[in-house]
């Protein structure tokens, strides 16, 4: 089954599985209620996406936010910690509304954001050049002293578009997630021309 099928091709014991995976630090955990009991290795293999886990951080100010990384594109979002216990239903919304800011096509949106509100495991991270990463990434974002959510919008959405690595010219996470969007979009018109 392709990784973009959407919820509504997915037999009913594999929706049932939430199909967002969230790393959480620590910190994070302690903030939401825990890590879950089941581990990353449980997702079901032929689901997953490379939009499917998301590592996860408190940044710690005076109204706490949440920077949130994917591990395969390292592209960047940011949300408010509060309510705490809503932050993994939050954060595919977050997801889409910098999609969307990016002028990524709605149907992409719903073919691999979408599926992801089903609920989430969170479980430890496993990646600690990953976490290394997220937190450089949270020191960059202080230098700006955000206060809105428009400001902390704005960085996330520039985080995206600095380079990944020092040193490395061009390749960034905004780049990788174009990738993503250009590969669904290369199936979906595979597909129909096979349909059509």
């Amino acid at each position: 089954m392709s990784p973009f099928a959407p919820v509504s091709r997915l037999n009913s014991a594999m929706a049932a599985t939430p199909r967002l995976t969230l790393h959480a630090t620590q910190a994070l955990a302690a903030k939401i209620g825990g890590f879950d009991a089941v581990g990353s290795e449980d997702a079901p293999a032929d689901r997953e996406h490379p939009l499917d886990r998301w590592y996860a951080n408190v940044i710690r100010r005076r109204k706490p936010r949440v920077i949130a990384i994917n591990p395969s594109t390292l592209y960047v979002v940011v949300l408010a910690l509060a309510p705490a216990a809503t932050l993994a239903r939050r954060l595919p919304d977050a997801i889409a509304e910098t999609l969307r800011a990016r002028g990524v096509p709605e149907g992409f949106i719903e073919d691999v954001v979408d599926p992801l509100r089903g609920g989430a495991r969170v479980v430890r991270t496993d990646d600690r050049s990953l976490v290394g990463i997220m937190n450089e990434r949270s020191r960059h974002m202080g230098y700006f002293a955000p206060e809105t959510d428009d400001d902390w919008f704005a960085i996330a959405m520039q985080a995206s578009e600095t380079p990944l690595l020092q040193g490395v010219v061009g390749e960034y996470a905004v780049d990788r997630m174009f990738a993503l969007v250009s590969a669904w979009e290369d199936e979906v018109e595979a597909q129909n021309d096979w349909q059509g």
